[in-house]
């Protein structure tokens, strides 16, 4: 009947149902009943269970001469409740489903009382949805040996997390030996409840400066940095050059062009970045949802291409030549005689509009295209040209004034981010060069991946929400913090503020003290020890089988086992997230078994 030595009838072990998954364990000979009036006589167990009636407010107790607990779900149906009787462990079970009327509000209460326990009492409070990973509620804690009590409350919204919700509540005392008392249950989905609009809906402003023509529309681009004189013009209307803005509207066929000194950083909808030198002219030709491509008219730009649309590619048009790019950095420029193409990472098809003729330019090396065909392969310096390059970039983000190389911001690690000044949630961010990816909690359970790029200290991302709206953000990074903007396109239209704060770095170790559960209700203690990737402990076992685990930590995975000393073998695979971790248990050997794991780790006591 436990997790790791099951049968179906009593045992020869005295097995400790906190351990185990399948079921409280009896002594060999001692029937079911005589283990519940045991239990009682020990530890003065009044348990208030049975089935109850369907209502709107369900209550699920647990009452003993040491302690109570209490557990109240509103909104549901079909609230039943019963009793589980174990070897100094005994508790209440519950079920229900949703009403349909809307989200479930949970209230629960623990008290501990005096006189009763030789320690402190041992409290812990979980309610999870769909996943241990992103509990609504996850709290341990101690109540005093001379008695008190805790109180918590939480709301499940079933229309914005889909699935059901798990309650466990527990609590252990000493006398002389250890008890507990738990009240666990689950609530189904009942009826559907009709789904609100997403949190992602803030009324938008509208656009500042729009222009587009019906017959033409919004490109998908935008100006990432200006300095000096840089204008802006439809292509059917030569002489209405008018001058640029940050927050310009460029269309589709827009002509932009830069004066002496002046310089402009442009950035497509697919996350590309195009720098203009002073007088150079591109076209923004083709909308968002086909191909990308410009055209450079005249002049100088570079290019850091890294996200591509659906086809894969990106094609430039040149005076003399066509690019076509597949995820590359470069630089090109044209005149009426002549176009160049420098390739600073991956490599470009470049082909000659006079002969037809293609040909691959790699990264280092250089070619002209002219009426007559190509010139020979060069080869320059990328590590000059690329410096060069990113102090144009510097100074038309910065308003000019830079001269000095401008590195890609360090954006790795956890960020502490905030929508509008509201509360903070976490924001996981990796970097390999410019590119970035990470995961955001987002605060209304839609989809949290984003994807980005970093120039110098500006940092753009994307997230596809999943309800047909993609949230875009626009940050200025300064070391350990960013602030900036952020704009949703597509169903659910909006923008506002996003900042972030990244949290201090902190070497991952497992060593301390952690509250462990089997399969979500049967729980003890492990302590654990880590030196380097290598770790060791000790499970308290209070059926006297063998605590000692063994294992690995790598930063995200532990991997433990435990010889038990009864034919099988536990082993455990878990992720460890800060001080909780979630995962699974295996057994091996004469009593097969899996099911699920969880810790989290204990206060230090001083």
């Amino acid at each position: 009947m436990t997790a790791a030595f099951s049968s179906r009838g009593p045992h020869r072990l005295n097995a400790h149902p906190l351990l185990f998954a399948r079921g409280p364990v009896m002594h060999a000979n001692v029937t079911r009943p005589l283990a519940a009036a045991i239990a009682a006589l020990l530890l003065g167990a009044l348990p208030v269970a049975g089935a109850r009636a369907a209502h709107a407010q369900g209550v699920a107790e647990y009452k003993a001469r040491s302690a109570e607990l209490r557990v109240s779900v509103g909104n549901t149906t079909g609230f039943t409740t019963e009793l589980r009787e174990g070897w100094r462990s005994n508790g209440t079970g519950f079920t229900a489903a949703t009403s349909g009327t809307g989200a479930v509000p949970v209230t629960i209460s623990i008290k501990g009382i005096a006189g009763v326990s030789y320690e402190d009492y041992k409290y812990d409070v979980t309610v999870t949805t769909g996943s241990d990973d992103t509990p609504l509620l996850k709290e341990t804690g101690s109540i005093p040996v001379g008695g008190g009590s805790k109180s918590f409350t939480v709301t499940w919204d079933p229309r914005r997390n889909p699935g059901a919700m798990a309650v466990h509540v527990g609590i252990l005392g000493w006398n002389p030996d250890r008890f507990g008392f738990f009240v666990d249950g689950t609530v189904s989905t009942g009826k559907p409840v009709p789904m609100p609009p997403p949190l992602l809906q803030p009324t938008p402003a509208p656009p500042v400066a729009k222009r587009c023509r019906s017959g033409t529309g919004y490109s998908g681009a935008h100006f990432s940095g200006l300095t000096g004189q840089v204008s802006v013009r439809p292509d059917a209307r030569p002489d209405a050059w008018i001058t640029a803005k940050l927050d310009t509207e460029l269309c589709t066929e827009d002509h932009i062009k830069t004066d002496d000194e002046s310089t402009a950083i442009l950035s497509l909808a697919d996350m590309s970045t195009f720098i203009l030198r002073p007088q150079s002219e591109v076209i923004v030709v083709t909308p968002p949802e086909k191909m990308s491509k410009v055209a450079l008219a005249a002049g100088n730009i570079w290019t850091n291409v890294r996200k591509m649309m659906k086809d894969g590619t990106m094609e430039i048009d040149l005076n003399q030549a066509v690019t076509g790019i597949k995820g590359t950095t470069l630089a090109l420029s044209t005149s009426p005689l002549a176009s160049t193409v420098q390739v600073f990472e991956g490599t470009v098809e470049f082909r000659s509009k006079a002969t037809g003729a293609t040909v691959l330019v790699h990264a280092g090396e250089s070619i002209t295209a002219t009426a007559r065909g190509f010139s020979p392969v060069t080869r320059f310096d990328i590590a000059r040209e690329t410096a060069a390059w990113n102090a144009l970039g510097a100074s038309g983000a910065s308003g000019g004034g830079a001269t000095s190389p401008a590195p890609h911001a360090d954006l790795s690690g956890t960020w502490a981010v905030s929508f509008d000044g509201g509360a903070r949630t976490p924001l996981e961010l990796r970097q390999s060069g410019p590119t970035v990816t990470g995961t955001l909690r987002a605060p209304d359970n839609s989809r949290g991946g984003v994807t980005g790029m970093v120039d110098g200290t500006t940092l753009l991302l994307s997230r596809d929400t999943g309800l047909e709206t993609i949230q875009r953000y626009r940050l200025t990074v300064d070391g350990d913090r960013f602030t900036g903007r952020y704009a949703n396109e597509g169903r659910y239209p909006g923008q506002g503020a996003f900042d972030g704060i990244r949290a201090p770095a902190i070497a991952p170790s497992v060593t301390g003290t952690w509250s462990v559960t089997f399969s979500g209700r049967d729980q003890t203690t492990l302590s654990l020890r880590q030196a380097g990737s290598q770790v060791s402990g000790t499970m308290r076992t209070p059926d006297n089988s063998r605590g000692a685990v063994t294992g690995t930590f790598d930063g995200t995975t532990l991997l433990l086992s435990r010889d038990t000393g009864l034919e099988t073998v536990q082993h455990y695979r878990v992720t460890v997230a800060g001080d909780r971790f979630t995962g699974t248990f295996v057994n091996e050997g004469r009593y097969p078994d899996s099911g699920r794991f969880a810790g989290v780790r204990l206060p230090s006591t001083p």
